[in-house]
């Protein structure tokens, strides 16, 4: 489940990687190439299956904005992403995305080239309302409830009122929207509190 720029510096490292990225643009193109060469090849093999979407998942953001300047991204991950969601919509399968932290600046871009469904699972980190404003009909948005505040200590009433302000906010237009919940004992999330999501989700289709 974890892909492209994160599986590179699963390779090399992460400050190593970054380093590449910096000093050794070669170095760098060429673990990618690697990185997405080999993905490919999964892609091809998943899409002979009868599923409905292919995901990725490549962190992209810190609490602020992209690890990368945002022109390095389009230059060398843009066209490698794109060329990745066309052999999966030519499958005529859904791209899945999922990504953490700020990533507002790449979510035009990612759209712009293929993505159906992006999962972001800190939504507060971008604003919800803006979330909703700048991509609202363009792509259908998979959130929990903001994993970093009101997923761990959040009351049951405020757990309940965020997941309809999730769905009543990003639901509202044309591209949907997808409740998601996780076991985050890791983060401090209780298993109180997990359920709580869970039940407020479904308490959604009422």
């Amino acid at each position: 489940g974890i892909t492209g720029f994160n599986q590179a510096t699963f390779l090399r490292g992460y400050e190593q990687f970054m380093m590449d990225l910096a000093v050794d643009p070669a170095r760098a193109e060429a673990v990618l190439d690697l990185v997405f060469d080999f993905e490919n090849g999964v892609i091809d093999r998943a899409v002979q299956f009868p599923v409905d979407a292919v995901c990725f998942g490549d962190d992209w953001g810190t609490q602020q904005g992209l690890m990368i300047s945002l022109d390095q991204w389009r230059s060398l991950f843009r066209p490698r992403y794109a060329a990745q969601f066309e052999r999966v919509r030519r499958a005529c399968k859904k791209v899945w995305f999922h990504s953490c932290g700020h990533v507002h600046a790449i979510l035009g871009d990612l759209i712009d080239i293929g993505v159906d469904v992006v999962e972001l699972l800190q939504p507060d980190v971008m604003g919800v309302e803006r979330l909703a404003c700048d991509f609202g009909g363009r792509v259908c948005f998979c959130c929990s409830v903001d994993h970093q505040r009101r997923a761990i200590s959040g009351t049951r009433e405020e757990i309940f009122a965020y997941a309809r302000f999730l769905r009543d906010t990003l639901g509202a237009f044309n591209g949907g929207f997808i409740a998601y919940v996780e076991d985050y004992a890791s983060l401090g999330m209780s298993e109180r509190n997990y359920q709580w999501i869970r039940e407020a989700f479904h308490a959604l289709d009422d």
